[in-house]
């Protein structure tokens, strides 16, 4: 969200601030809560400017980045639980929520792994990926169906967010077993920092998600005794 004035100007202001905490287990941005003690704007007749629509996300070309995992390091601040707990966005649940950046990051996916096989000379292959969650919804427990150059199939389970790294992710339970039941083919593409431009960068993560992450229980299903 900008300030600006009627002809597209920011304003300038000054003002205190005071440190409170910082998200401890994000790297790139930084998240930090700070507490506004007084401020004065140059200007007066303020007029409140938001940025691009969500929609916006959806539109021009697309390019996924590979990186490799994070790995946890330890520093000063609030750790992500901590953090999230004093009123700051819940980025995992927005992700969750917003079926459109799913579809949008399967989607980048899919692409990706047809362009690698075209590119190692397995259009044979490439003809055959598939993108299982749109043909047979989210009961597969995986979304993508794909190969490596050698034939080796891969179901590949892809979560996406506008976050970075370190943003947590939701997995349902069948998706979790499936991992452990087919831990020799399966893989899990994080795609992140995705922009409206839909560029954004991913790391794989293969076998049972349960040996590379900190499972957290979120709500429980109560049925009558």
């Amino acid at each position: 969200m900008f300030l600006r004035d009627e002809k597209g100007v920011p304003y300038k202001y000054y003002g205190r601030l005071k440190y409170l905490s910082h998200d401890n287990e994000s790297e790139e941005p930084v998240y930090f809560k700070w507490q506004l003690l007084d401020w004065h704007l140059v200007q007066e007749n303020l007029e409140v400017e938001f940025d691009d629509k969500e929609q916006d996300l959806y539109t021009a070309g697309s390019l996924l980045f590979s990186q490799n995992k994070p790995t946890k390091k330890s520093k000063g601040g609030d750790t992500v639980e901590e953090f999230n707990s004093k009123k700051s966005p819940d980025y995992a649940a927005r992700d969750q929520a917003n079926k459109a950046l799913g579809d949008l990051g399967e989607e980048l996916v899919l692409k990706h792994e047809i362009q690698n096989l075209i590119e190692k000379g397995r259009k044979d292959l490439s003809d055959r990926v598939l993108h299982t969650s749109r043909i047979e919804g989210d009961g597969a427990g995986y979304d993508i169906r794909s190969f490596d150059e050698n034939g080796f199939t891969k179901y590949i389970e892809v979560k996406t967010t506008r976050g970075n790294i370190n943003t947590d992710f939701y997995m349902s339970p069948r998706e979790i077993k499936f991992s452990q039941l087919n831990k020799d083919n399966y893989f899990l593409y994080r795609v992140y920092d995705l922009d409206k431009h839909r560029n954004g960068e991913y790391f794989i993560v293969r076998g049972d998600v349960m040996e590379e992450f900190e499972i957290i229980p979120t709500s429980f299903r109560l049925s009558k005794k």
